[in-house]
């Protein structure tokens, strides 16, 4: 819901400002900090540099939340700030709003951080096209990367594996066979998952649901195409017919472009 997607906004801005101003603080601790295993060793073992930045870092950033979200939500939001002692010394309501301060802009490393989400999203939407189970790990290669590419991968390495559930990664110069490709800007990620699926039995199964959906498309065509349903349905029918088509088409795209990240081995 609307307050849902304010406080993941902000807790995404407010982690990103705060490990940019805190050079102990890495987001891979955040991001560590959502696996359940990880979140039991970075949130409550003791003596651990780690552990306590991950803290300092997201009871800044749900500080910060709190105080902008008081204005909207002022009852829930004072008590979360004081079941978590947020405001030690006064209540949300007696807090100074925090001030606009362009010292606050970072854009090299947002732009970084922002090519890193769209790399995994990638890998990610990719799987799911194929549908490989988030439990299948597999390495993939990934060629044409420049030096830039190169040291943004290296440093958030740990990461890309965790969420896109990828086994190891690998710089080449030549797309492997049997590779699943995924083309990200300049680069080609390689997935490769011959040896987690068979690849031409997937290619069989992504061919007979493009037919299915390329039969359901020629329905829709046929009745937008007749002049007697058009001049006779209302226009909610008639709307929800182009909406239907619409949305298999979008089926259809998602299904040809899985099908030629295939790449067979000879």
């Amino acid at each position: 819901d609307f307050n849902t997607d304010i406080l993941r906004l902000l807790f995404k801005r407010g982690a990103n400002l705060y490990t940019k101003n805190n050079r102990d603080a890495s987001p891979l601790h955040l991001a560590a900090s959502k696996n359940e295993t990880e979140n039991q060793k970075l949130l409550v073992e003791k003596n651990d540099k780690a552990q306590k930045e991950t803290q300092l870092t997201i009871s800044w950033v749900l500080n910060k939340i709190m105080l902008l979200l008081h204005p909207f939500m002022p009852y829930v939001t004072e008590e979360i700030s004081y079941q978590m002692k947020f405001n030690k010394a006064s209540h949300l309501i007696l807090s100074e709003w925090p001030k606009f301060d362009k010292s606050y802009f970072f854009s090299d490393e947002e732009a970084e951080i922002n090519w890193l989400v769209k790399c995994i999203s990638a890998i990610r939407s990719a799987r799911s096209e194929m549908q490989i189970a988030n439990d299948i790990q597999f390495p993939i290669e990934i060629c044409g990367a420049d030096q830039k590419s190169k040291d943004i991968i290296s440093t958030h390495l740990d990461i890309i594996k965790n969420l896109a559930r990828i086994e190891s990664i690998a710089f080449s110069k030549n797309i492997p066979e049997g590779a699943l490709q995924v083309v990200f800007g300049k680069l080609t990620l390689a997935l490769k998952i011959s040896s987690t699926i068979d690849v031409s039995k997937e290619k069989q199964r992504l061919n007979e649901e493009i037919k299915k959906i390329n039969s359901e498309i020629e329905i829709f065509d046929s009745k937008l195409r007749n002049k007697d349903f058009l001049d006779k349905a209302p226009m909610e029918i008639v709307n929800e017919q182009k909406e239907k088509k619409d949305r298999a088409l979008a089926t259809k795209k998602k299904l040809v472009d899985a099908l030629d990240r295939i790449k067979l081995p000879k």
